[in-house]
């Protein structure tokens, strides 16, 4: 046997090491392969995962529908792998979120879990408050809103104002699509609110005056109609008003046109009737008598 050379010694020593670290290396990422192979298959045992739910309170919502979206959202896997009903994966903030943007007629949306594998999602209507009716060529189609502004089911039309009702001559809305932005909005109930109680006692005894509808003009102005009688004739008048102002300074400017003695005066000393009041120029306040 001939003597090896230096050279074919060290040659042969890198080679051997590369073999040794490629073995290596292949042995370690089968160890990872099977260690995530084991935890995935780990993750998409039962027992890991959310395999029931029970609805609980009370809605008019479909409640097919309703357990057909929260299936949606626990069934299929994150990348083909990793069940999304997963308690580690699972996220009740994000069903809930998912739940309210789909069913905007739910006022509240609670998830708790009695046991690792369960849900029960409690689920609460939106009080009907507030309706918004499209008026079209005398056709009359109303919706329930949200605080929101949002649309979100079909409503009946009460015979009396028993809620606060929106008149638009908008188009129709699609249910889930919003038609006020809730600035607006809460501008306008609250001083909706305050008017339907003032208007018990402004500005004569001798008759009662009610808030009947609030009709949406153009460029976020309204107009409150509101009904006169004194338990025979009725008569109505229109009260204008913009929510780009705060509800405060809106009550502030009505207060004080109903304190004016000219007011006063031309409404109650010469008996005629009230056209309309226009509170939308700042401090300045118009009205008109017919």
């Amino acid at each position: 046997m001939g003597a090896y050379s230096k050279s074919e010694i060290l040659q042969s020593s890198r080679k051997r090491e590369k073999n040794v670290k490629v073995v290596k290396n292949l042995v370690g990422l089968i160890v990872v392969i099977l260690l995530v192979g084991s935890f995935i298959a780990v993750l998409n045992l039962d027992f890991l995962c959310i395999t029931g739910f029970r609805l609980a309170g009370h809605t008019s919502e479909d409640l097919n529908k309703l357990k057909a979206a929260i299936d949606q959202q626990l069934s299929g896997k994150i990348l083909g792998l990793v069940p999304r009903n997963n308690v580690f994966f699972f996220s009740s903030s994000r069903l809930e979120k998912f739940l309210a943007d789909r069913f905007p007629g739910l006022a509240k949306i609670e998830i708790v879990s009695p046991d690792l594998n369960t849900l029960k999602i409690n689920v609460t209507d939106r009080d009907a408050k507030i309706i918004w009716c499209s008026d079209q060529e005398a056709k009359i189609s109303c919706y329930y809103l949200s605080d929101e502004g949002k649309v979100y089911a079909t409503a009946p039309r009460f015979s009396k104002a028993v809620v606060l009702e929106f008149y638009s001559k908008a188009d129709l809305p699609d249910i889930g699509k919003i038609v006020i932005d809730p600035l607006s909005l809460r501008r306008v109930v609250t001083f909706s609110d305050w008017l339907k109680e003032i208007l018990t006692t402004w500005p004569s005894k001798n008759f009662v005056y009610r808030l009947n509808k609030i009709d949406v003009l153009p460029q976020h102005d309204f107009a409150a109609v509101i009904t006169k009688s004194n338990g025979g004739a009725s008569s109505t008048w229109r009260l204008f008003f913009s929510a780009d102002q705060p509800s405060d300074q809106l009550i502030t400017n009505f207060n004080s046109l109903t304190k004016s003695p000219a007011l006063i005066d031309d409404w109650q000393k010469s008996g005629k009737n009230l056209d309309y009041l226009d509170l939308r120029f700042g401090d300045k306040v118009f009205y008109r008598f017919r």
